[in-house]
């Protein structure tokens, strides 16, 4: 029996699932969290929500202790590298390359952050494919990128988990580009959503109104 990041794993629940995603989205939009630690706090509580109690668990428990002494150090980014060809292809594994991605961003070197996260979206289960492209979209943006950031966001716009939040940034993006009508009519959409009790539709049908009054000055 393998852990929820083992390969050939089943698909968790998605009632877990999704409640942990609003939850983080709600963090995201509202405080302005950087994507990449929302991937961050997303892995760890899956790790701690969805991995099975089987007999790898102890292995599972000891690899994330070397990864947690990895970050004490001061020499975090080389030993994250080091632990990342350790620990291939395992759940620890993919943590300590997110991680790893971490430091490449807090370094500034958003080149490298991105190849980690190129390199970890084919080994993660499908499910959560969409929630690292959303962050290499939002790293893209602050590449200046704008197309491709939003070439990104559109291919995971039908995601049933995050397809409207990836849907939200790239409204932002046309907003800073300056389509302030296509901005408005992307927020317009999201804020008239079927669900529009979901934060994302909230936090659209204020921007927009945000938008609307910066125009009427």
């Amino acid at each position: 029996m393998s852990s929820y990041f083992e390969p050939n794993n089943k698909e968790p629940k998605v009632d877990e699932f999704v409640s942990i995603m609003d939850r983080l989205t709600h963090w995201v939009l509202r405080y302005q969290v950087p994507l990449i630690v929302f991937v961050a706090i997303g892995f760890l509580l899956l790790v701690g929500a969805l991995v099975i109690k089987d007999r790898k668990e102890q292995s599972l428990m000891a690899d994330n202790a070397k990864i947690y002494e990895a970050l004490k150090s001061p020499d975090a980014t080389q030993k994250l590298e080091t632990l990342v060809k350790e620990l291939e292809d395992s759940s620890a594994g993919y943590v300590a390359e997110l991680k790893l991605a971490q430091k490449y961003l807090a370094a500034k070197d958003k080149t490298k952050a991105f190849e980690v996260l190129t390199n970890l979206k084919k080994k993660v289960p499908d499910i959560l494919v969409p929630v690292i492209t959303l962050s290499q979209a939002q790293l893209l943006w602050q590449e200046s990128k704008f197309d491709e950031a939003k070439t990104l966001l559109d291919s995971i716009k039908e995601d049933p988990f995050i397809g409207q939040q990836a849907q939200y940034v790239k409204a932002m993006i046309l907003k800073n580009q300056g389509d302030i009508e296509a901005a408005k009519t992307l927020l317009s959409s999201l804020a008239a959503a079927s669900d529009k009790d979901s934060f994302v539709a909230r936090q659209a049908e204020a921007s927009l109104y945000a938008i609307l009054a910066e125009a009427s000055k």
